[in-house]
């Protein structure tokens, strides 16, 4: 990514002011309204270029098809948990550290990244070297304003301690995808939330990738004390096999072993070195657990990651795969190609918190806010998973 589309993406960010208070007329709010949406597809689509860009320079080069592998100069060195109460290994020289978390659902603040930053971001000389966070989707519950705005303000605190924070929804994030939301809103919310103003908010907090591919230029430490310029390629999809019909529809989700299922990961790039996605592959850290998705009409310990997704992944052969989704299949697997991350950052069963505007899954009435479940939520945290990769020069 060059500096100047850098600039451009920074100046509609910062064009667009989101307006906290309700407009003085429903004409004020429409045009506001056309404001979010044409902003927001803007960067949108920027991202998606990009991707369709790489898909084509492969078709281009040497008569190379798209589903060619192409040799990745970037490769993972390390993978380890981070805690408060352990130590954390400094940056190996000349790699970038990433912070992997997903499936936070509103417990963002607990989980102590900024404490666990002064810990990760030293490298072999000691010094402070910047960090990259990538997040991989289900950040609410249910994708409302007030959740949205909670976790960006929470990104916004976290940026001086990131060189880049990147983030991909899942299908928790309803009102992010705005096909689908527009479409079935009604059956999860008692009021519409603006979805165009949801992606630009996210869109000013963080890399947003829905279906995108970014480049990130990091700076890595080299010997004898210096700092060189390299490039991380970041292919983000949230595109995941749809929930079972037991369930309410949910964002992003796509019917197995279908042309859509199959279109959405012939978008992912021959030359991405990290692929983020909500769900899991097939068979890779992917298991049901009792009390978790068994409960949302999977079979307990059945495997519920995406074949399509699979084939991609050994296809291609990213040096790094991180993905969530599935809480009780966090964890790192070490391919022969690949290393996978589900960054599930909660395990959590009983009953969810109500949320004013939010609809009961049991009886389709509109939750209220002073409402309490008779079983309060349990909670686990999972320990964050940290990769140290060595980028492109």
């Amino acid at each position: 990514m060059t500096s100047s589309t850098m600039d451009s993406l920074s100046y509609i960010k910062d064009i667009v002011r989101l307006d906290e208070h309700e407009a003085d007329s429903s004409e004020v709010r429409q045009l506001q309204s056309e404001i979010y949406s044409v902003a927001a597809d803007l960067i949108e689509l920027h991202y998606r270029i990009q991707a369709v860009r790489e898909r084509l320079a492969c078709l281009q080069q040497d008569g190379l098809s798209n589903d060619a592998v192409v040799h990745q100069k970037a490769r993972v060195l390390n993978t380890f948990h981070a805690t408060l109460s352990t130590g954390c290994p400094s940056i190996p020289t000349g790699a970038v550290r990433i912070v992997c978390i997903s499936d936070t659902h509103n417990y963002h603040r607990k989980i102590p990244i900024a404490e666990l930053c002064k810990q990760l971001g030293t490298d072999d000389h000691g010094r402070s070297c910047p960090l990259i966070l990538l997040h991989a989707g289900d950040f609410t519950d249910y994708g409302t304003w007030e959740e949205i705005s909670d976790f960006c303000d929470w990104l916004d605190d976290l940026k001086p301690l990131f060189q880049h924070i990147v983030v991909v929804p899942g299908n928790h994030d309803l009102t992010v995808d705005g096909p689908f939301y527009h479409k079935h809103w009604t059956q999860w919310h008692t009021w519409r939330v603006d979805s165009d103003r949801v992606r630009l908010r996210l869109q000013r907090s963080c890399t947003l990738l829905a279906a995108g591919l970014a480049d990130l230029p990091v700076m890595v430490s080299q010997f004898a004390g210096t700092f060189t310029d390299a490039v991380l390629r970041v292919f983000g999809a949230a595109a995941q096999p749809r929930q079972p019909k037991t369930r309410r529809p949910m964002a992003y989700g796509y019917a197995r072993g279908t042309p859509p299922a199959k279109a959405a990961w012939r978008r992912v790039p021959a030359s991405a070195d990290v692929v983020v996605t909500h769900t899991p592959a097939h068979g890779i850290l992917d298991g049901a657990a009792e009390g978790g998705p068994a409960r949302a009409g999977y079979q307990p310990h059945a495997h519920v990651g995406c074949e399509e997704l699979r084939q991609r992944l050994q296809r291609l052969k990213p040096a790094l795969h991180v993905c969530g989704h599935v809480h009780a299949g966090h964890g790192i697997v070490w391919g022969k190609h690949t290393v996978h991350v589900n960054a599930a950052s909660i395990q959590r069963s009983g009953p969810r918190a109500p949320r004013d505007g939010v609809r009961s899954p049991a009886t389709g009435n509109a939750h209220e806010a002073d409402q309490t479940p008779d079983d309060a939520e349990t909670l686990a945290m999972h320990p964050i998973i940290v990769v140290d990769m060595l980028p492109q020069r």
